[in-house]
């Protein structure tokens, strides 16, 4: 059995939620969408005003709107997700903040235990793990997880250890993910 006392800041938990973004497929297909609609809208009527007028000016405009939507809208969408998961955090998750947890990897189930709860998962059960430079992710669902900061494992390659011995055992997919980064 391995033993983890730790405590989640906010940043912990925002940093949780612009990974998860980042692996979703629902959010990664909406960013995509929004960063290439108005561009492509801006180019066709670039393209039509041309045909239709023969001007330059507001075609070149129109071309101009669209190359510096795509090239800094992502610069503002990422500081747009940063200040909404922010409040979010502090929002829904206040209760939470700076409260020491304790995980308990035992053989057949991971347990964790707060002052107000605890939650104990069977260790088939977990969906996906992920290694990051700074956290183990346990992913329980699709957006709920375990938090592991690594500032707080003692022992980081028995930990290691253990989680690819239950990703094997299980069939968990287990992804390192050490160059990640909110982009």
């Amino acid at each position: 059995m391995i033993e983890i006392k730790t405590f989640l800041t906010a940043d912990d938990l925002l940093v949780f939620h612009l990974f998860h973004a980042t692996k979703s497929k629902e959010i990664k297909r909406k960013r995509k969408v929004f960063r290439y609609r108005l561009p492509i809208i801006y180019l066709i009527l670039s393209l039509l005003l041309f045909v239709f007028t023969g001007e330059y000016l507001f075609p070149a405009i129109f071309v101009l709107i669209a190359i510096l939507w795509y090239f800094i809208y992502p610069l503002w969408e990422r500081k747009k997700y940063i200040s909404n998961y922010k409040k979010g955090v502090q929002e829904n998750y206040q209760q939470s903040i700076n409260k020491k947890i304790s995980y308990q990897l035992q053989t057949e189930k991971v347990l964790a235990e707060n002052e107000d709860s605890q939650t104990s998962i069977k260790t088939k059960s977990l969906q996906h793990i992920y290694l990051t430079r700074e956290y183990y992710y346990l992913m329980i669902d699709k957006a709920m997880a375990f938090i592991i900061p690594k500032r707080d494992v003692e022992n980081k390659d028995e930990l290691r250890k253990w989680l690819s011995e239950k990703s094997y055992l299980h069939n968990i997919p287990f992804d390192k993910e050490l160059d990640w980064k909110w982009k």
